[in-house]
């Protein structure tokens, strides 16, 4: 069957602005969740300084690389913004605030599968580097799915100098997100099986003053693997 509908009703930011209002809803029904279940400091650690860690990491998105003129992305004609509320305030990221908060619950959803996945195997819960792959694997588990969508219905738009590799979808962005959520997990394990004995007030400060830290890393970790695929050819769009 053939519906007809307006333009307007189907054009993609249309259905963009369904996708903000739903990542929104999201976002503050995994943080209740885990303001009930693993309490505040759990949940500052996680919505908080993981907020801030995605406010970083989106920004730098667009940032200029080699072979790239105008950075990885970009996003255009949404309404929610750090700030900036369908136009009205003062807007201090180009980026959504929704694909902000996104890194918040996909952070969170990792968090569980690496929870559950230790408690089967106990033995391997003080593994930085299994925990490093557990985290990042499961989020892209997650995010394979949502960049197709989000691509197709040009919730953003990829540089025309990269590779579309997977359904539109670029491997830098897959890197990108390894490295994000490894790098984090990482230090989520680290901090959370050799520090275990410290209150969860002092493993939030930590969390947050290691987040230089973390950033440096996850920088080291995406611009290595990056180079690496760069050079077999699989991140630019041979010229």
């Amino acid at each position: 069957m053939i519906f007809d509908v307006p333009s307007t009703v189907n054009s993609p930011m249309w259905f963009g602005s369904f996708y903000e209002i739903s990542n929104l809803i999201l976002f503050f029904i995994f943080f209740l969740h885990c303001l009930y279940y693993r309490g505040k400091w759990d949940t500052i650690k996680i919505f908080i300084i993981g907020a801030i860690y995605g406010v970083l990491l989106e920004n730098s998105g667009g940032s200029i690389i080699p072979g790239i003129s105008q950075g990885y992305f970009y996003e255009q004609n949404y309404n929610f913004y750090l700030f900036e509320f369908f136009g009205i305030g003062f807007r201090i990221s180009q980026v959504p605030l929704t694909t902000h908060l996104a890194w918040c619950f996909f952070f969170y959803i990792s968090l569980a599968f690496w929870e559950k996945i230790t408690q089967v195997f106990p033995k391997i819960r003080n593994n930085i580097l299994l925990g490093v792959l557990i985290f990042a694997s499961s989020g892209l588990l997650l995010d394979l799915q949502l960049d197709i969508v989000a691509t197709r219905f040009y919730w953003w738009v990829w540089n025309d100098s990269l590779n579309p590799i997977w359904f539109g979808v670029p491997l830098t962005n897959y890197i990108a997100w390894f490295a994000a959520i490894g790098v984090f997990g990482g230090f989520w394990v680290w901090l959370h099986t050799r520090h275990d004995d410290w209150e969860p007030k002092k493993q939030a400060k930590y969390l947050c003053f290691l987040l230089p830290v973390i950033m440096g890393v996850d920088a080291l970790v995406f611009f290595g693997i990056q180079g690496i695929f760069t050079t077999a050819g699989w991140i630019l769009v041979p010229g």
